[in-house]
């Protein structure tokens, strides 16, 4: 049996602290990136795949307060589209919108593929475009970042 090393344990520790790595030591293009995938990645091959629109449904939940109605009036949808979505949001993810842990997930996913799209651009976000934009605003160089 391989024996895991002081090192191999500490990787593993710093990555299930999911977003307080954050705060730990700065965070590059790769890690924001992997980050995104990890919470978002499910929504948008999903809305990639099957032409909808999870992303934009969550993102307008979360902007509105969780407020169902009110999020549905802002995508012009009917609220039962809404549910509907939200739970496919849920069992995508595996995140429950009632927690605002999980909540918060998607809250910061969602502000970091803001920001991908704002520093990318025509708003690129996870597209050779966008790589490069990230790289001039101070990515190490040569470090491949995922696809959004």
């Amino acid at each position: 049996m391989h024996a895991s090393s002081p090192s191999d344990a500490s990787a593993s520790l710093f990555e299930d602290l999911g977003v307080l790595q954050f705060l730990l030591e700065p965070a590059h293009r790769p890690d924001l990136d992997g980050y995104v995938t990890q919470v978002l990645g499910p929504l948008i091959a999903y809305d990639r795949e099957h032409g909808s629109h999870l992303v934009d449904t969550v993102a307008a939940y979360l902007q509105c307060n969780c407020h169902l109605q009110r999020a549905a009036a802002a995508l012009f949808v009917h609220h039962k589209t809404m549910s509907y979505r939200l739970a496919r949001v849920a069992a995508l993810t595996g995140l429950r919108l009632d927690d605002q842990e999980d909540r918060f997930r998607l809250h910061l996913a969602l502000k970091i593929l803001g920001l991908q799209d704002k520093v990318s651009p025509g708003g690129a976000g996870g597209r050779p475009e966008a790589d490069a934009a990230w790289q001039d605003a101070g990515s190490p160089p040569g470090r491949a970042a995922a696809s959004r």
